[in-house]
């Protein structure tokens, strides 16, 4: 495994407390603070994410929504969707 150098920067006072904590423990600075990212590391896992949830092309439509199909009648464009979002909106903000 290979490792990685990190600058961190802490408040002077902070950084004073640390150095008195691992003199009197007889710690290493890198090893207390690398064993205790591993243990955040650890902690946190990342969900396993279905990838067919995310193929939206091909997603199967469930059958409520199928039923809604045809509901609102209309030849309305992209266009025409946005005119009537905006004239709402002018309205609605009184612009």
């Amino acid at each position: 495994m290979t490792a990685i150098q990190v600058t961190l920067n802490l408040e002077n006072d902070t950084a004073e407390k640390i150095k008195e904590y691992v003199a009197k423990k007889q710690l290493n600075l890198n090893v207390l603070l690398e064993n205790h990212l591993k243990d955040i590391a650890n902690q946190y896992t990342i969900p396993e994410v279905d990838e067919k949830k995310l193929d939206l092309k091909n997603r199967e439509i469930s059958p409520e929504i199928l039923a809604l199909t045809g509901i609102i009648k209309g030849n309305l464009t992209d266009e025409d969707v946005d005119n009537m979002k905006y004239e709402y909106l002018k309205e609605k903000y009184g612009l």
